[in-house]
């Protein structure tokens, strides 16, 4: 047997042991989702035999999506398939903003979430990104707790997280490499998202105080600044001297 038919042997078993087994991965997840599914009364799509399930539906109140994403890799030559999981908050957020970490932070560099913020935590990485057009707002809705949780989650090694909101809604989302191809496994990451989600909703009051923090900053930065707004509920007269007097 020559060398290079040896190579061409070897390198065919490598492709065909990848794709068995790749095969066997996307069966064993489909079959976990579609239990998933029917176990907690949930929409199961598959939009074609070979393409990947979709997951989606009330799960413990909330609505949640469990589907495949795709990300152009760094070189930008390929495309890496993970697993999404994504919670839709109830509260209605009153300004935008954005904290990610992995491979989701490219995606937060647009101008739409304002600046950069940096965030003092322990938890807190330099590799992760927290944006908002309304900073005062933003450091005053990321508690210590709130903090905490989104870190604890940053910090898993597998996840891409991303914490996103706009004026109305608000989005959590964890993208990973494992399949998930295991009900009990898939259901642990749900329950996991959803009790950080819980956790992450707007305290009743709490978008107009937040808000006001905006308008406060404002005026500190005003009055740092030297300037001076006249006050608009008084009316201001002018009396001139009597010549004759």
């Amino acid at each position: 047997m020559s060398f290079w038919l040896f190579i061409w042997i070897l390198l065919s078993g490598a492709l065909i042991g990848f794709s068995v087994w790749s095969f066997y991965i996307s069966h064993a997840q489909k079959q976990a989702w579609r239990a998933f599914a029917e176990k907690h009364k949930l929409r199961f799509n598959i939009s074609k035999p070979l393409s990947s399930p979709e997951v989606t539906g009330s799960f413990d109140d909330y609505a949640i999506g469990v589907l495949t994403s795709e990300h152009t890799t760094a070189d930008a030559r390929g495309v890496r398939k993970l697993t999404a999981v994504e919670i839709s908050l109830k509260s209605e957020f009153p300004f935008a903003a954005a904290v990610a970490s992995g491979g989701m932070v490219p995606l937060m560099k647009v101008p739409d979430f304002g600046n950069e913020i940096r965030l003092e935590h322990e938890g807190w990485d330099p590799s992760y990104i927290a944006r908002s057009r309304n900073v005062a707002a933003m450091e005053g809705y990321l508690t210590k707790e709130r903090m905490d949780i989104l870190t604890t989650l940053m910090k898993v090694k597998s996840f891409w997280v991303v914490f996103i909101f706009r004026e109305g809604g608000a989005l959590l989302r964890v993208d990973t490499p494992d399949p998930l191809q295991e009900t009990q496994k898939l259901e642990s990451l749900v329950k996991r998202l959803i009790a950080a989600a819980r956790k992450l909703e707007l305290a009743p009051g709490e978008g107009d105080r937040l808000m006001s923090l905006k308008a406060k900053k404002k005026a500190e930065d005003s009055k740092k600044a030297g300037i001076v707004e006249a006050p608009t509920s008084e009316k201001i007269e002018l009396e001139l001297e009597d010549d004759n007097s």
